[in-house]
């Protein structure tokens, strides 16, 4: 089965794009679980989801400062990869999915 796939690739040209899909699917994976994992701490810091289970007092002084920072690095840590469809898509003037699905230029 591999066989034919791998001729099959090679005959439509497009031999070698399995192992960059892959590597693709891998990356993905893993910004998805590191971003996960750090949504934990930002629920538990959160003032609104401690009002809501009773635990206020998990709250310490600059608290805000670490749930902002907890954020801000799962927005770009586990959006980077369609960030950067979003910048090549507008350096390029050709707005796709990326671009749409932000909502930046569809209406």
């Amino acid at each position: 089965m591999a066989k034919q796939q791998s001729e099959a690739e090679e005959e439509h040209g497009h031999g070698g794009h399995g192992s960059h899909h892959a590597h693709m699917v891998a990356d993905f994976k893993k910004r998805f679980w590191v971003s996960l994992a750090i949504t934990v701490p930002v629920l538990f810091l959160s003032p609104m989801i401690q009002s809501f289970i009773g635990l206020e007092q998990l709250g310490f002084s600059g608290d805000i400062f670490l749930l902002f920072a907890l954020s801000t690095v799962i927005f770009f840590y586990g959006g980077w990869p369609f960030l950067k469809g979003i910048y090549d898509e507008l350096k390029k003037a050709q707005p796709e999915m990326m671009t749409r699905s932000f909502r930046i230029l569809d209406p």
